[in-house]
C-alpha cells in the first residue's frame, strides 16, 4: 500500500481516538464519583470541542490530499463516527448535570465501563491502521470485541430499563415518572454511544476486506 509521506490523516484520527478515550474515562470517573459531576462535565465539553477541531482538520486533510491511504469516503465516515461517539459522551454528561440527579446508578457505571473498553479498542484499531496491519489478528480482535461490547450494551439496556420501570416489583407512583424519564434518556444515549462504536467496528472490517 502506498501512503504519501505528507499525509497526516492517521495522526489526526489517532489524536481523535485519544480524545474519545479521555472522554470515556472522564464519564467513567463521574459515574463512580458523583461529587465530580459538575467539574468533569466542563472537561467533557472541552474534549468535545477538541473533537470538533479534529473533525475539521481531518476534512481539510481529505480535501487537500491527492492520494489517500483509503478511499476519502471511508476516511470521512471514520472521522464522523469518532465525532458521533464524542458528542454522545458529552451529551450524557450534560444531561446528568442538567437533570440534577442526586446520585449515580449501577447501570450507568456499567455503561460507562463498556464505553471505556470500546474507546480503548478503537484507539488500538486506529494505531493498527496507521501501522498498516489491516490483516492482523489484532485488528480482527478489536473488531470482534467492539461487536461484543455493543451486544453487551443491548443486554444491559434491557436490564436497566426493566429495573427502572419496575424497581424490585414495586409500582411506580406519579412523583417518580420524571425521575424515570431522565434516566431513560441517559441510558438511551449510552446505548447509542455503543452503537456508534460498533459502526467503527464495521469500518475496521470493511477496510480489512478492501485493503488487507
Amino acid at each position: 500500500m502506498f501512503i504519501p509521506k505528507k499525509s497526516r490523516i492517521f495522526d489526526v484520527l489517532l489524536e481523535h481516538a485519544n480524545v474519545v478515550e479521555k472522554a470515556s474515562k472522564t464519564l467513567f470517573e463521574i459515574a463512580n464519583d458523583w461529587s465530580k459531576l459538575q467539574r468533569l462535565c466542563k472537561t467533557l465539553k472541552e474534549l468535545e470541542s477538541e473533537g470538533d477541531r479534529l473533525v475539521h482538520e481531518a476534512s481539510k486533510e481529505i480535501e487537500r490530499a491527492f492520494i489517500m491511504p483509503f478511499d476519502k469516503e471511508d476516511v470521512k465516515a471514520f472521522s464522523d463516527s469518532l465525532d458521533d461517539i464524542l458528542d454522545n459522551l458529552e451529551q450524557a454528561g450534560n444531561r446528568l448535570s442538567f437533570f440534577e440527579l442526586p446520585e449515580t446508578r449501577q447501570g450507568f457505571k456499567d455503561f460507562a465501563g463498556l464505553a471505556v473498553e470500546a474507546a480503548n479498542n478503537i484507539k488500538k484499531g486506529v494505531l493498527l491502521l496507521k501501522e498498516q496491519k489491516l490483516d492482523s489478528e489484532e485488528l480482527d480482535a478489536c473488531y470482534k470485541r467492539l461487536h461484543s461490547i455493543e451486544n453487551q450494551g443491548d443486554a444491559l439496556h434491557r436490564q436497566v430499563l426493566k429495573l427502572l420501570m419496575n424497581p424490585k416489583g414495586k409500582k411506580i407512583n406519579s412523583a417518580e415518572v420524571l425521575f424515570i424519564m431522565k434516566w431513560k434518556e441517559i441510558f438511551q444515549t449510552m446505548e447509542d454511544t455503543l452503537d456508534k462504536c460498533e459502526d467503527i467496528a464495521a469500518t475496521f472490517d470493511r477496510l480489512r476486506i478492501k485493503y488487507g
